[in-house]
């Protein structure tokens, strides 16, 4: 949020990592750190987390770059608002909207993940319900 805000080489930098991690193929990714880290919820939670993320920063930082533009932030610039202060109180008010949308939408796709996982038995342990364990079991009959 900040970097997108400043500006400068801590955003380059933070964007060539970001885009790295969105080149990689997204399912093989997780299907290789949840191979590594083992069956756990706590695990799949964070492997979700960790390789969502990127989408996330992505959807932050063009939201910042639009709205650093906008007419109430110079307004807020103008009379000697600090950077903090417009980021909480014009900047981070404004983005709720898009990022709950993203989060949304990510939500979904989260679930059916999870499912494939749980179905090639990279998820949670067999005896937590999943969609993917459940499809998983009632593949032998």
């Amino acid at each position: 949020l900040v970097a997108g805000y400043v500006g400068g080489r801590v955003d380059a930098a933070i964007m060539g990592v970001v885009n790295i991690l969105l080149a990689l193929p997204y399912l093989l990714f997780v299907v290789v750190i949840a191979s590594i880290l083992g069956r756990s919820l706590l695990n799949v939670i964070l492997i979700f987390g960790v390789t969502n993320a990127p989408v996330f920063a992505r959807v932050t930082r063009g939201e910042v770059l639009r709205l650093r533009e906008t007419p109430y932030v110079d307004a807020a610039r103008t009379i000697g608002c600090s950077n903090v202060r417009i980021l909480l109180s014009h900047l981070l008010p404004n983005m709720i909207g898009p990022l709950i949308t993203v989060a949304t939408f990510e939500m979904s796709a989260m679930i059916f993940y999870e499912a494939g996982l749980g179905f090639l038995g990279l998820s949670v342990p067999p005896r937590v319900p999943s969609w993917g364990n459940m499809l998983a079991t009632g593949r032998q009959y």
